[in-house]
């Protein structure tokens, strides 16, 4: 209906029932007809919460940044349940954004004066509300949002449930799987890698705009993957796609310094998707730290053994200034040992 409903825009609509059929239709032309169809049997109404185990207030803008930045990285498969969703947590002076498909991961963490929760809260959002959410927030004006969570009561008959509440409007979000354990993103954030190499988002456009190139469809079972070695004599990482076609590149560091690696010439090997995405997802201009192990380490051992941490990659900072907050942008994806 949300849909039916956008076909019209800001236009005045009428909206008329008859037939088993909901009709949206344009005030001044009735003929431009929206028809929707509608349940046969009586829809029960899930009885709504009167009381709630978390609450957060948050800005919406900041809010709905949030939802855009890192949805694209949500699973769409439905065997992959556990990752359909967003989590959103908040604590003091910080709120965070994760979302991921289970082998590739985003986060999109903001902080500043006043924008969090006293005490650490996490929700997690099902995939398909996020879309109306961003959509009906974004035609609010009004500059924070409270987001409540009550768990199912089964004496009063009420299910989980998030609420949202902005300028005398409520937004119910039902359908929630409690069973669902989300990863801890600060384990992988927070890991000490042992190597950590910075280079520039330009220079990497060229290396991906080669890899690129090589994905073409040849058949389902095809697996793109690119090889990520560091040269550490002279400074910079070689690409090159490990596929039918071919492309090999280089990516200047920027910072010899700063990088750091405790082996020489370390490598990883990942989906080339993971690095198109790094790009695409990168300011326009700026570092990006590269974190990784070396996954050297494995060839030696049994494909049921063979167990590494992802590799992270680290965005450098968006300042706003009008909000007075930083975000920290982070992508983190396995490795592939094919």
């Amino acid at each position: 209906m949300m849909e039916s409903l956008l076909v019209f825009s800001s236009s005045d609509v009428k909206i008329s029932f008859s037939k088993g059929q909901l009709f949206i239709s344009l005030l001044e032309d009735e003929d431009i007809v929206q028809p929707v169809p509608t349940f046969e049997d009586k829809v029960k109404v899930p009885q709504i919460a009167d009381s709630f185990n978390k609450e957060i207030e948050i800005n919406r803008e900041i809010f709905i940044d949030g939802i855009n930045r890192v949805s694209f990285a949500i699973a769409f498969e439905e065997k992959m349940r556990n990752y359909m969703c967003m989590v959103f947590e908040s604590s003091k002076d910080n709120v965070r954004f994760s979302a991921g498909s289970g082998s590739r991961f985003t986060v999109s963490n903001v902080s500043g004066k006043n924008i969090g929760s006293k005490s650490k809260t996490q929700i997690i959002f099902p995939k398909n509300n996020l879309s109306n959410i961003s959509k009906i927030l974004s035609d609010a004006s009004d500059t924070n949002i409270v987001i409540k969570y009550a768990e199912a009561n089964g004496e009063k008959g009420s299910p989980e449930q998030i609420v949202i509440e902005f300028g005398g409007t409520i937004l119910y979000v039902l359908g929630i799987d409690t069973s669902i354990k989300y990863p801890d993103m600060d384990s992988i954030l927070d890991f000490d890698y042992s190597n950590k190499v910075y280079s520039n988002v330009e220079d990497w456009r060229m290396a991906v705009a080669g890899i690129s190139a090589t994905m073409h469809v040849i058949d389902s079972d095809t697996i793109y993957n690119t090889e990520v070695k560091v040269d550490t004599e002279k400074g910079y990482f070689r690409t090159e796609t490990k596929t039918l076609l071919k492309a090999k590149n280089k990516v200047k560091f920027t910072d010899d310094e700063k990088s750091i690696t405790n082996s020489d010439n370390p490598w990883f090997r990942c989906n080339s998707l993971y690095l198109k995405e790094m790009v695409s997802r990168a300011n326009k201009t700026g570092e990006v730290s590269i974190h990784f192990e070396n996954q050297q380490k494995l060839e030696d051992l049994p494909d049921d053994e063979q167990r590494m941490k992802p590799v992270l990659v680290k965005f450098s900072d968006n300042l706003n200034e009008a909000k007075n907050t930083v975000e920290n942008f982070y992508m983190f994806f396995s490795v592939s040992t094919k």
